[in-house]
């Protein structure tokens, strides 16, 4: 049998396995000592087993459940001390390769794969999140949850009738297989309970079909505890709930739990669970699945103010949370409100399933929490101008999200801010790692802080998506909106890291509206690193694109992670025909080379650019211009390649950056910048070429269209060839391979439209010819 130490990174076709796991590397399997308490929680009586995989801890079965037709599985119990998880697929295939998420615990080499099993030790501490991916060779199979929760050290209350009420005793008498809808029975013991001063709604073991349970101001003091087993289960009748809106993915209902008015100092605990049950009653598009756009959505819990009294002391405790369609938490205009140790579990396809919104709320802790879901995970929002959001603070917490940020404050912008904290966060998967999203609202934001917040790779369904669904690594911006902007001040970024850019750039920049700048000011990034290189004053032009309203923007170091890349000085270079080197203080090592092109067509020319292998590489130009304005650019004895600059619209000393692909020989090269047209160039500050070749390494058999000598190529595009290893227009070769599957090549060709290309393989003795046709990511079809 094959045994795989570890795995660094993720390809195609794995099995995405998410564990969520309380716990700290252990080191080794074999040396890890058995934990001192395990407690397996049991499936729902209504739940489908997983066909896929089964997991044991120590040695003791654990229920893995099929979870939103198998999109991913889920299971969960409870530990102390240090405790051995074995996860074995249920076909018997040899796992070939894994990974081991957060990276932050370093597992990877602790791990052991052997055959079908794979095999790794955690330490019980708070709360925490894994997620494994697993690769075998017939490629991708589902997701698996894990939720290992500490050891709930907090008794169960004992009913006794009066301060503690068994809902499933007299006088409530509660059904608890789910067959009849029990809301009447929850709702009066919770008022009873309200009107007794407070006191605890027990829910023992069982299934309870409900709709909605409300909290207003008569209900304070009072607990709502589901014991571990407990479920309530929304109703799938449609005609249970209440709707609004009207059409065309406008209609949503209410959530399931409401806090509301004056009402305070109140809790829902335990280790059951609140299964809202709300895909069953997405209604969508004709012909198509459902996906988030569509109507009858609804999250799980709401909280709002009422005649200008808000909600005080809300506590969500050790609870997990499911199937939400809309936003699960919608906490708008409340105070104190504690989130700590829920697991909220959504299916990834909908879009708008947010996790832990947090709407207009003061004093607000999110701690030791985790959220798999289609949106944003953890997120602040400044929904209502009538009230502040302040002093709210997410820590601790793991994000998987396949449509939204791991971690934001936006896109709602009507509440001043201030005092906004993210600490401590693992995002595993997101559109976005971290975002300050200030695009619907004129209002003031201002102490925002991510601090250890480690991003490992992005999800990008579309990289032309432009706004609040434009993907980036992060996003520090202002947007305007029906002619309203607000401003930005005192952001924070420190020891915050993005594994994977895909290679997409962090974005910092304020639009203006109605002549008012949305300015971001004030922003200190200290040790951000990026695709593996530290990102300092002098390079962060490679990894972010600054633009407009942007004031005092820092970046420092305390140690430097040395750059895959090599840095060429252009006033070290060889200027001729009237090119000068002039002192500029924007620029690094304070000088540039300007006057190029121009009636002499001056030129700067870098004789020394040395390769270690031939192939092609990624050029990252840093220049100076107001205006557009275009480099040439001559490799060796290639043709010169036009390289558009656009002007920053500000002054003619802000400096600015943009990449490009050229193709190297082995050993030194020569790379001349000019522009032979008559117009100037942009000054240039200086190139950086990565060290490694963006070409695959060679793979014996297989040989490559765009490395032969073509009979003939034609396009259908008048004046452009076909081009090799890079789209049509220049950009690297990135496909449409489906509608939410977009891939990019090393290799290929690039075409257009009607294209004929003929290339004579006689000689080859080829046995196999694999080829993929698809539209550029820029073209709106798909399809192959």
């Amino acid at each position: 049998m094959g045994i795989i130490a570890k795995a660094k990174r993720i390809a195609a076709g794995l099995i995405s396995l998410s564990v969520l796991a309380a716990g700290l590397p252990a080191g080794m399997v074999s040396g890890a000592e058995g934990a001192a308490y395990l407690e397996p929680y049991a499936k729902a009586p209504y739940e489908e087993t997983c066909d896929v995989f089964t997991l044991t801890v120590n040695g003791k079965p654990v229920d893995v459940v099929k979870y939103f037709d198998s999109r991913y599985s889920y299971a969960h119990l409870a530990y102390e001390g240090t405790a051995t998880f074995a996860v074995t697929l249920q076909s018997g295939e040899a796992i070939t390769d894994y990974d081991i998420s957060p990276h932050s615990y370093n597992l990877n080499d602790a791990a052991v794969a052997e055959g079908d099993t794979l095999t790794f030790a955690l330490t019980q501490s708070e709360a925490r999140y894994l997620v494994i991916e697993i690769h075998t060779a017939s490629g991708q199979l589902r997701n698996l949850a894990i939720a290992a929760d500490p050891q709930d050290t907090e008794a169960a209350p004992v009913p006794d009738g009066e301060k503690v009420v068994d809902i499933t005793k007299a006088p409530y008498n509660a059904d608890n297989t789910g067959g009849t809808n029990v809301t009447e029975i929850l709702q009066k013991a919770v008022d009873d309970m309200g009107a007794k001063g407070g006191g605890t709604v027990y829910v023992p073991e069982g299934v309870y079909q409900f709709t909605y349970i409300d909290f207003l101001e008569n209900n304070s003091n009072v607990t709502l505890y589901l014991d571990a087993g407990a479920v309530l289960r929304g109703s799938s009748n449609r005609d249970d709930y209440e709707w609004n809106g009207s059409g065309s993915g406008n209609i949503q209902g209410r959530r399931n739990i409401l806090f509301q008015g004056g009402v305070k100092n109140v809790a829902i605990k335990g280790r059951g669970m609140i299964d809202a049950n709300s895909t069953v009653l997405v209604e969508p598009k004709p012909g198509q699945k459902p996906t988030g756009w569509d109507d009858y959505r609804k999250g799980i819990f709401d909280a709002f103010s009422e005649n200008g009294q808000q909600p005080d002391g809300i506590t969500l405790e050790g609870i997990t949370v499911k199937d939400a369609t809309g936003w699960t938490f919608n906490l708008n205009d409340s105070k104190n409100i504690t989130i700590t140790h829920l697991k909220m579990l959504n299916d990834d396809d909908f879009v708008h399933s947010d996790g832990y919104d947090i709407c207009a709320c003061e004093n607000v802790l999110v701690d030791w929490c985790f959220g798999y879901t289609g949106d944003d995970v953890f997120c602040a929002k400044g929904s209502s101008a009538d009230y502040p959001l302040k002093n709210v603070t997410f820590r601790n917490g793991v994000a998987y999200a396949s449509g939204g940020a791991g971690c934001k404050i936006g896109v709602q912008s009507r509440s001043d801010a201030s005092n906004i904290l993210f600490e401590n966060i693992d995002v595993i998967q997101g559109y976005r790692g971290f975002s300050v999203s200030h695009d619907e609202g004129p209002a003031v934001w201002e102490d925002i802080r991510f601090i250890d917040i480690r991003t490992e790779k992005l999800h990008v369904a579309n990289p032309s998506d432009t706004g609040q669904y434009r993907a980036a690594p992060f996003v520090i911006w202002t947007l305007q909106r029906d002619g309203e902007i607000g401003t930005v001040s005192g952001v924070e970024v420190t020891r915050c890291t993005i594994e994977d850019t895909a290679g997409l750039k962090g974005i910092i920049r304020g639009e203006t509206a109605n002549g008012k700048p949305g300015t971001i000011s004030n922003i200190d990034v200290t040790d951000l690193v990026m695709d593996g290189q530290s990102i300092t004053h002098d390079n962060y032009l490679r990894k972010v694109s600054v633009g407009a309203n942007v004031e005092n923007l820092t970046f420092a170091n305390t140690e430097i992670i040395e750059p895959a890349y090599t840095v060429y000085e252009a006033e070290t270079a060889v200027f001729t025909d009237g090119a000068s080197a002039v002192e500029a203080d924007t620029c690094s090592a304070g000088w540039k080379v300007g006057s190029l092109g121009g009636d002499t067509n001056g030129a700067c020319t870098f004789r020394e650019v040395y390769a270690n292998m031939a192939g092609r590489y990624t050029i990252m130009v840093y220049y100076n211009t107001y205006v557009q304005r275009s480099f040439y650019v001559t490799v060796n004895d290639q043709e010169p390649v036009e390289l558009v600059c656009e002007g920053n619209g500000v002054d003619w000393t802000t400096l600015s950056a943009v990449p490009m692909t050229v193709r190297l020989e082995k050993g030194v090269n020569t790379i001349r910048f000019d522009n032979p047209t008559g117009a100037f160039a942009p000054d240039l500050d200086k190139i950086e070429i990565d060290n490694v070749s963006l070409d695959p390494p060679a793979v014996p058999g297989v040989v490559y269209l765009s490395d032969l000598d073509w009979v003939s190529a034609t396009s259908g595009w008048e004046g452009h060839d076909p081009q090799r290893d890079v789209s049509i227009d220049g950009n690297p070769l990135r496909i449409r391979m489906a509608a939410n599957d977009t891939r990019e090549f090393a290799k290929g060709i690039g075409a257009h439209a009607v294209s004929e290309i003929v290339i004579d393989v006689s000689g080859l003795a080829c046995e196999r010819f694999q080829c993929y046709v698809a539209p550029d990511v820029e073209a709106t079809a798909s399809g192959r």
